[in-house]
């Protein structure tokens, strides 16, 4: 499952994605920190296996004030940046699916985002795509 969260400044998105185990995103300048030292084998879904060129920290703004994304790999070869939700969880986020809609919830319970699937037609994939009026995110650059 993805869902797609609209990145209001630089027009990058970031899919929520339940099959991949680490958040990925594709340009280094939306790090607040990175440590490039930091090289991970990636397998992509088309199969495709690349390298990760560092690890850090993504700061964005919310809705529901600002929230730091840690332990992002910076993969420069993805075509859209990814959250894993079992990094999520393992935050303590909690994601509730009913129907066609998805709650993400913050480890005090307190909802941040509420996501709405859409049909893509590409590949035959059911999106989740979080409308910006939700949970818009814009990511800071330093």
């Amino acid at each position: 499952m993805l869902a797609k969260i609209l990145i209001v400044k630089t027009s990058e998105n970031w899919y929520l994605d339940s099959g991949c185990s680490n958040h990925m995103a594709k340009d280094a300048s939306i790090f607040k920190d990175i440590d490039e030292s930091v090289k991970v084998i990636v397998q992509i879904g088309n199969d495709t296996v690349i390298e990760s060129k560092g690890k850090g920290t993504v700061m964005v703004e919310t809705k529901k004030g600002t929230r730091l994304i840690t332990n992002v790999l910076l993969v420069p070869n993805l075509k859209e940046n990814l959250l894993s939700i079992g990094q999520m969880m393992e935050k303590g986020y909690t994601l509730h699916f009913e129907g066609d809609t998805c709650k993400i919830y913050d480890n005090k319970k307190l909802e941040i985002g509420r996501v709405k699937m859409e049909n893509r037609n590409r590949r035959s994939r059911r999106l989740m795509a979080l409308a910006s009026k939700i949970w818009p995110l814009t990511t800071r650059k330093l």
